[in-house]
């Protein structure tokens, strides 16, 4: 058992019955003996009072006698008999005072005899009053003790001296003062029987309630005890001193994993990890003194693991001494929740996103900071308003019935809304609206609104569809849209054949790489939009016009009648832009090497067209475009300022092209290109001075293919960039890999294509890669042909100059065999001339050719290159050259183009 008060019990009985039998058994002890005091005392009072009485009567008499005596005047007998009575009056008197003051003190002695009895006392307040109007010093001795009088006997005293006063005999007084003494222990008698019979019955009903008491104390000990024992919470109880286990049920031995035994053997401190045990002894006491409470504590259980607790505590009685019952509520898993509750509250709180909670009828209960920073209203503005304070009106109440008809039947909406901020700006939510349910009956009691503000990507869409139908430089249709309204042109119109030709023309704009070049892209994009606007120029109501390429324009012409009409219309094309194109200066791009103001002339517009007709070469857009380029092609082939239509066997060149291209890009892919070296030597001593690479395609049908056939398919194409990276890549990588091996470096020259100098990052990426493998600028040599001079002189002499600058030799290739060779060689930086091997071949047999090989050698030395003669393949041809004064050969007579693991042979030390 928890609680062994039985005992206690039994102790407190005895105790009580002992007091009251004790008390009983005084009282019936003194009971007699107070009765017989109390006679006594009567009788003794009543003769007091008579003596006193008669000493009144006296000092009567007294008074009396003095007062008739006192009325006899000038008589003999007056002063003797007057001496008399009054000497006996102030002995009487005297006698008198001492008999009130015995009484006095015999009443105050017994003050406890005469509580009840008023009369007693009122007669002696009232003798002594008068007394004191007769004898003062009596009267103040009476006057003193007024309370302790008897007021039974009290009244007869006043009688008595009113009839004293009244010369009253007082013997009656007397008698009945006796009467009633009698008569008080009478009463006291019966009132001792009276208690005694009540003691009685009173301890006839304690033993029964009591022992009735004692058996719901038991039967509550007993539910304490199941209460405690099966509770399924974890208690114990816990002395409030020690802090010891007194006791600890099933739970707390499951929960805690100590055996009971165990527990009851340690002290509540081996399992708080929240306090020390000074701290835990302090508390102790604070609710022992409180009557107890609640509180949390971190309980670390028999494996280690540490709880989260909130133990409820009240004081019990156990053994006369007080004790804590303490019931322990884990809140491990509560805690953690709400934890995680408040982190997912933060985390709601803080999102960006749109976060808010109405009530069934709509009104907002709840938004997060996402609400306040996307529609500009503080929280407090919108609790307890509607939603529709956001409405934007561009929606009919139609749209909004759909959406309350659908999440009030229970269903999550999702929707793309507009809505409008508190400054009246538009935004667009991506909003997802869902019914919340009681689980009850449910039904909705709330709707939660997640939404996430596209309005960015939503501009961001708006402006990728912009862009994905219109160029944003000359806001004309692009190609995608130009396809798409060509289709749509055609099928919605209904066209059937030869009722109606229309034809489309794509015009391809000369010199723009060369303006962009020289004069920077800005000056590039003007001139490409006030080409775009004179187009319009030679349009009427119904053609479109689209850029389809960087320097391409497509233009379909509708209700042409003819071939004659297309004719028409190439010819006002071309009567447009014989008037050249003005454009505002501007400053150079970064592009445009020097960083410097331009000002550009006015531009001489030219270009190619190619033209298909429908319904001949196409009926679609993407047939009337493919033949439209195809006939492109065959006019940029004729030149600048040609147009050419569309013809059937174009269709089978295209295709060879695309069956070519096709292999290009496969090549690439499966690195069939591949790198030969020729060396070339000094002439005088025979040392090799440095190596061409040369490109080979390796095709897995044809085999090794020369250069001089694929080279032009690539600049055609496009890839002559991505060709010389590989190039470029290569030779940096032999060049390190031989270094490393302890073989002689020589320069090595590769060919760079007058395309590639209209792309930018040239420089770039041959630096990029000489920077990447370590390689010196000064082992590698750039060959150019005179070709690059032709069109963009001074734009390429600055890419030739910045080559120069960072250690990059330069070598003329070809050269006797371009265009206007000798006005422009003063101004390229090269470092070598290469002789045209056409030039070395015919200088045995023509004179010509000798003199122009003589004369080159000539001039590359008063200009400060060096030659290299290339195809040397005799002996005759070697000593002319030597003659002549040639630095460096290059030819069969000394290598052909040899593989890497052959050219080796030449570069051991």
């Amino acid at each position: 058992m928890i609680l062994k008060n039985n005992r206690t019990i039994y102790i407190i009985e005895g105790l009580f019955l002992t007091a009251v039998l004790l008390f009983a058994g005084i009282l019936l002890y003194f009971g007699p003996v107070s009765v017989k005091k109390t006679s006594a005392f009567h009788s003794e009072l009543l003769l007091k009072i008579t003596k006193l009485n008669k000493d009144i009567d006296l000092v009567k008499s007294g008074v009396v006698k003095s007062i008739y005596y006192g009325s006899l005047k000038d008589s003999p007998l007056q002063k003797t008999h007057l001496k008399k009575v009054l000497n006996n009056l102030g002995l009487n008197l005297k006698k008198t005072d001492k008999q009130y003051k015995e009484l006095d003190v015999f009443i105050k002695k017994n003050s406890d005899l005469l509580k009840n009895n008023r009369q007693i006392i009122l007669y002696f307040n009232k003798s002594y009053f008068q007394w004191k109007n007769i004898g003062k010093p009596i009267l103040k001795i009476i006057i003193k003790y007024p309370k302790y009088i008897s007021s039974r006997i009290s009244y007869k005293l006043f009688l008595k001296h009113t009839l004293y006063l009244c010369h009253l005999p007082t013997s009656n007084i007397i008698k009945d003062t006796k009467s009633e003494f009698k008569r008080d222990i009478n009463i006291a008698i019966y009132a001792f029987i009276a208690v005694t019979f009540v003691i009685i019955l009173f301890l006839i009903l304690f033993f029964y309630y009591f022992n009735k008491s004692r058996k719901i104390l038991l039967k509550n000990e007993q539910k304490f005890e199941s209460f405690f024992y099966n509770l399924p919470l974890p208690s114990f109880i816990v002395d409030i001193e020690t802090g010891r286990f007194i006791d600890a049920n099933d739970a707390a031995i499951k929960f805690y994993g100590y055996s009971r035994e165990d527990l009851l053997n340690m002290d509540i401190s081996r399992i708080n990890v929240s306090n020390t045990p000074q701290e835990l002894k302090i508390f102790r006491k604070t609710m022992a003194a409180e009557g107890g409470g609640v509180t949390i504590f971190q309980h670390k259980l028999k494996n280690g693991e540490i709880k989260i607790v909130q133990p409820y505590i009240a004081i019990i009685t156990l053994n006369n001494k007080q004790c804590l019952l303490v019931i322990i509520l884990d809140i491990t898993e509560k805690t953690a929740n709400e934890k995680w509750m408040r982190t997912l509250y933060t985390a709601i709180e803080n999102s960006p996103d749109w976060m808010m909670v109405t009530d069934s009828l709509g009104n907002i209960e709840y938004v997060n900071g996402g609400v306040e920073n996307i529609s500009g209203y503080k929280k407090e503005e919108l609790i307890g308003k509607n939603p529709r304070i956001f409405q934007s009106g561009l929606y009919s109440a139609e749209v909004y019935k759909t959406f309350w008809d659908t999440i009030n039947s229970g269903k999550v909406f999702k929707v793309i809304l507009t809505d409008k901020r508190k400054n009246g700006e538009l935004f667009t939510l991506d909003a997802t609206i869902v019914p919340i349910k009681n689980k009850e009956d449910s039904k909705i009691t709330n709707f939660v609104s997640i939404s996430k503000d596209i309005t960015r990507e939503k501009r961001l869409e708006e402006e990728v569809k912009y862009i994905s139908f219109y160029d944003p430089l000359t806001k004309l249709p692009n190609k995608n849209l130009f396809t798409l309204t060509i289709d749509t042109y055609l099928n919605t119109r209904g066209y059937k054949e030869k009722e109606l030709n229309i034809s489309l023309i794509i015009i391809d704009l000369y010199k723009l790489s060369y303006i962009n070049n020289t004069y920077g892209y800005d000056t590039g994009d003007k001139l490409l939009q006030s080409f775009s606007k004179r187009l319009n120029n030679v349009t009427k109501d119904g053609d479109i016009i689209a850029r389809i390429g960087g320097d391409q324009f497509g233009i379909l012409f509708v209700n042409l009648q003819n071939k004659e009409d297309i004719l028409q219309i190439i010819n006002r094309l071309k009567e447009e832009f014989k008037n050249p194109l003005h454009i505002e200066e501007r400053p150079a791009s970064e592009s445009a090497i020097e960083n410097r103001k331009v000002k550009p002339e006015p531009f001489n517009v030219s270009f190619t067209m190619g033209i298909s007709i429908f319904p001949d070469d196409g009926k679609n857009a993407e047939d009337l475009l493919r033949t439209a380029s195809i006939a492109l092609l065959s006019a940029k082939e004729q030149g600048e300022g040609e147009y050419e239509f569309f013809k059937e066997p174009m269709n089978v060149q295209a295709s060879e092209f695309l069956v070519m291209k096709n292999s290009i890009i496969n090549a690439f892919k499966n690195n069939e290109f591949l790198i030969y070296y020729q060396p070339y030597f000094d002439i005088k001593t025979g040392k090799i001075k440095g190596m061409e690479a040369l490109a080979r395609w390796n095709n897995k049908d044809t085999g090794i293919i020369s250069p001089v056939k694929f080279i032009p398919l690539i600049e055609k194409m496009g890839f002559i960039r991505q060709f010389e990276e590989f190039l470029i890549d290569n030779i940096c990588r032999s060049l390190k890999e031989w270094k490393e091996s302890g073989f002689n470096i020589v320069p090595v020259s590769m060919n760079i294509s007058p395309a590639s100098f209209k792309k930018e990052g040239l420089v770039e990426m041959i630096v990029s890669a000489l920077d990447r493998y370590g390689i010196p600028p000064s082992l590698l040599t750039v060959e150019i042909t005179e070709g690059l001079f032709i069109k963009n002189l001074d734009y390429a002499v600055k890419i030739l100059n910045i080559f120069k600058e960072k250690g990059i030799k330069i070598s003329l290739d070809d050269f006797g065999t371009g265009y206007s060779s000798l006005s422009y060689i003063k101004n390229i930086p090269a470092d070598f001339i290469k002789i045209d091997i056409s030039f070395i071949r015919g200088m045995m047999e023509n004179f010509k050719d000798s003199a122009i090989v003589n004369t080159v050698v000539v001039l590359a030395s008063n200009l400060g290159m060096k030659t290299i003669s290339e195809g040397v393949e005799t002996e005759e041809q070697l000593k002319i050259l030597k003659s002549f004064g040639c630095d460096i050969v290059q030819g069969y007579l000394f290598s052909k183009p040899v593989p890497e693991n052959e050219i080796l042979e030449f570069l051991k030390a």
